[in-house]
């Protein structure tokens, strides 16, 4: 991390999408294996996928 960032919430995370790529992104899969042996964090997805059901892209 440079020196003056800031660490941010995941939440907070901004789209990296062109208005072009999220008109074309119809759904989002989250991989339950990507947390490794630590436990999905349900909440943090539950916001996350009422963020993209905000953007009309399905979970």
């Amino acid at each position: 991390m440079a020196r003056n960032q800031q660490p941010r919430r995941t939440d907070e995370a901004q789209i990296r999408l062109t208005p072009q790529d999220l008109e074309k992104l119809r759904a989002v899969v989250f991989d339950a294996n990507a947390y490794g042996h630590a436990r999905p964090d349900f909440d943090q997805l539950g916001r996350w996928a009422k963020r993209l059901a905000d953007m009309e892209i399905e979970t």
